[in-house]
């Protein structure tokens, strides 16, 4: 996939991919009433 220049913007299309994942689950875990700042730490470590 070629790189796009997008000045404060995303780059490829796994960029992309990789926010949007991380927005549902986030909005998943708002949703469920979980600690967001947790929700992250436990998601990275894959928890």
């Amino acid at each position: 996939m070629p790189k796009q220049k997008a000045p404060g913007g995303f780059r490829t299309a796994t960029g992309i991919g990789g926010f949007a994942t991380i927005g549902s689950y986030l909005s998943t875990m708002r949703e469920r009433g979980a600690d967001i700042l947790q929700a992250l730490v436990l998601g990275f470590q894959g928890i």
